[in-house]
């Protein structure tokens, strides 16, 4: 339980959104007001769409020059994606040569387009990886998958965010 409130303590402090003063973060070709379409999941793990998407939506709130809108039809741009892989294996062995230790890792593909022309405006591919805990356990085991699977998204919304900002 202990370590479940630390990675919940964790996961709250890491996508604070931290930026320094006067410093501002624009997208390409002016873009503004942007609509973020669910990720499409292409990998056998459920849910992964929805948790990625609210960290995607959620780290880009933090813009302030970014507004964010449901209707597709009245934003400059459109952000979408695909989670393209998710895998877990085990990454640590103690002296009894039992599990410690696994490492998720996640691959995603995600793209800028302008609405007015259709025009991509950036594409790129991202990756991270999380270790976490093994439990025999199996509700907890469960449990640390999961913030795992929740840091791996704010961290990959967070690389995100920064390559659609960082050469515009």
């Amino acid at each position: 339980m202990r370590r479940l409130l630390l990675g919940l303590i964790f996961l709250f402090l890491t996508g604070c959104g931290y930026h320094l003063a006067g410093e501002t973060q624009t997208f390409p070709g002016g873009l503004s007001v942007l609509h973020i379409v669910i990720f499409d999941n292409r990998t056998m793990e459920p849910y992964l769409e929805n948790i990625v998407t609210t960290q995607v939506t959620r780290r880009l709130l933090l813009l302030p020059e970014i507004r964010l809108v449901e209707n597709p039809q009245e934003a400059d741009g459109v952000v979408s994606g695909k989670i393209l892989s998710y895998h877990v294996e085990a990454s640590a062995y103690d002296a009894e040569n039992l599990m410690t230790q696994y490492r998720a890792t996640m691959k995603i593909e995600a793209e800028l387009r302008r609405n007015a022309d259709g025009r991509i405006l950036w594409r790129g591919i991202l990756t991270r990886f999380q270790s976490f805990f093994a439990d025999p356990d199996l509700k907890r085991q469960d449990d640390l998958e999961r913030m795992a699977q929740e840091l791996l998204s704010i961290r990959l919304a967070e690389d995100l965010s920064s390559r659609l900002t960082e050469t515009f």
